[in-house]
């Protein structure tokens, strides 16, 4: 009978190995689409997904998330996940130590995620060098100190701060303003916030104007955590003043629960449409890449499919949107619910990136991620524009 063959690797860094399952990162993710049945393949972002065997259930050489780990017996777990790796091809595969864990404390952070626990087992010999290595720093350290006239300095969080009797800088921590001291003031914020999962991105399909059907429950349960993230970190000082999101309906249905969570109305930019993918629109990607050689920025000047607008184009047309709603912006502080090719866009407009460099330069953007800019301006006037986050999911890792 036919048979699917899915090309692909068996990555085992950073897994937790039992007997009968297997992680298997495939080259390309889309073709997990071709896996007939009623239910979708469930994979990470990269494409990687758990393969379970068919009809072996091994000893579990784990049991627990959180707290003291329970298991069945080591002996012949163990056994069963070596005999795994051996059938996959793998020689000399080296362990963890299993004294060296991170669990989840009872602290917990700002956004209320548990902190890590880490414990770890190390030789007397690597508990010298670190010793060493320790002293030297404070060593160096205070070398600094000496010789560039810095009045105090912590190594952990170094910040710029000028002697006046010297006229160099030395690094140290800003306890408070002086005179001598440089300050930076942030007057504009610019927050993107990627959409949540869309259908069409579960389908891999090109979700055009046309053809976008909007979010899907988990990709609704993003945006809502994401919400309730930026509500909760709203500046008195500088809050939120406007929310911005483009025409098609998985932006409108992000921002509209964004808006929402911020009780602002929700704008919406046509400006800031995603790229125009013409007869593309509602495709399969990987129908689209395999006729065109590649994804739309791998060849930036051309349409990658008839009616659509080439990557370039695109880039060129956001930047410019994007220049004027920051100068109407200037001071204030915009939330945008965008497309991933927006980010890119963003990025290149204020890091100064030529649209050339499109083909061989990328940036995150999960779904629901957040990156922030900052304009940040000194006391002697200068200006620029520092990427302060980039793509931060900590509110979808938080307890749900």
């Amino acid at each position: 009978m036919p048979t699917l063959l899915i090309k692909g690797s068996y990555p085992l860094i950073g897994g937790r190995l039992d007997g009968d399952t297997v992680h298997f990162q495939p080259d390309k993710k889309e073709e997990w689409q071709l896996v007939p049945g009623p239910h979708n393949v469930q994979h990470n972002g990269s494409g990687q997904a758990k393969l379970r065997l068919d009809a072996i259930d091994a000893l579990e050489t784990h049991s627990s998330r959180t707290g003291p780990e329970v298991h069945q017996p080591l002996l012949h777990a163990h056994a069963a996940r070596d005999e795994l790796t051996r059938w996959l091809g793998f020689t000399d595969v080296q362990l963890p130590d299993p004294a060296n864990r991170v669990t989840l404390s009872d602290q917990r952070d700002g956004l209320d995620v548990p902190r890590p626990k880490i414990a770890h087992k190390i030789d007397d010999h690597s508990k010298r060098a670190l010793a060493y290595r320790h002293a030297l720093a404070r060593r160096i350290w205070q070398h600094l100190e000496d010789t560039a006239g810095a009045t105090e300095v912590e190594p952990l969080q170094p910040t710029l701060k000028f002697n006046g009797g010297r006229g160099r800088p030395a690094y140290g921590r800003q306890t408070g303003r002086s005179a001598l001291s440089r300050t930076v003031t942030v007057t504009t914020r610019l927050v993107i916030a990627r959409h949540g999962e869309a259908r069409c991105n579960t389908a891999g399909r090109v979700g055009g104007p046309k053809t976008c059907t909007g979010l899907t429950d988990a990709g609704r349960f993003q945006i809502e955590r994401l919400a309730a993230r930026l509500a909760a970190e709203q500046d008195a000082g500088n809050p939120v003043g406007a929310v911005y999101a483009g025409p098609r309906r998985r932006l409108q249905e992000s921002g509209r629960l964004l808006a929402d969570g911020l009780g602002l109305p929700l704008l919406t930019d046509p400006g800031l449409d995603g790229p125009r993918h013409g007869q593309a629109d509602g495709m399969l990607w990987r129908e689209v890449e395999a006729s065109f050689r590649g994804a739309p920025y791998a060849h930036p000047n051309r349409p990658c499919a008839p009616d659509a607008e080439p990557w370039n184009s695109y880039l060129t047309r956001v930047t410019r949107h994007l220049a004027g709603l920051l100068e109407r912006h200037d001071g204030g502080h915009v939330l945008l619910a965008a497309h991933g090719e927006t980010l890119h866009a963003v990025c290149r407009l204020l890091l100064g990136i030529p649209v050339s460099r499109s083909p061989v330069m990328g940036f995150g953007a999960t779904h629901a991620g957040l990156t922030r800019f900052e304009l940040r301006r000194d006391d002697f006037g200068d200006t620029r524009w520092i990427l302060a986050v980039l793509n931060d999911t900590a509110h979808l890792r938080g307890p749900g």
